[in-house]
């Protein structure tokens, strides 16, 4: 299994006037995309690449990539920092084009 984390890359990437937790606003999502052009998309995240993740209270948060997870075999798993609480998302990659964009 191979794990990168936050600690390997440093200071994340990010997207202008955004700061972890922020909603998403509409016009920064692609309505249009598919699931399966979501999850294609989401392969391309590394640790320290910023993107909206889909919380429990169904609005689309800024998070930043803090380890991706990636075993022999084995799907693949990213993990969000989603806001400044610490409060984190690990979404496998059978659902990346629900819950990432």
């Amino acid at each position: 299994m191979t794990m990168t984390t936050s600690e390997a890359f440093g200071t994340p990437t990010s997207l202008p006037n955004y700061t972890l937790g922020d909603e998403a606003h509409p016009t920064h999502l692609n309505a249009l995309a598919s699931r399966e052009e979501a999850a294609t998309d989401a392969k391309s995240l590394n640790v320290g690449d910023a993107a909206f993740v889909l919380r429990s209270d169904r609005k689309w948060a800024y998070g930043i990539v803090t380890e991706r997870e990636e075993g022999e075999g084995e799907e693949c798993i990213l993990r969000f920092l989603v806001d400044k609480k610490n409060n984190r998302k690990s979404f496998p990659e059978d659902v990346w084009g629900k819950y990432i964009r």
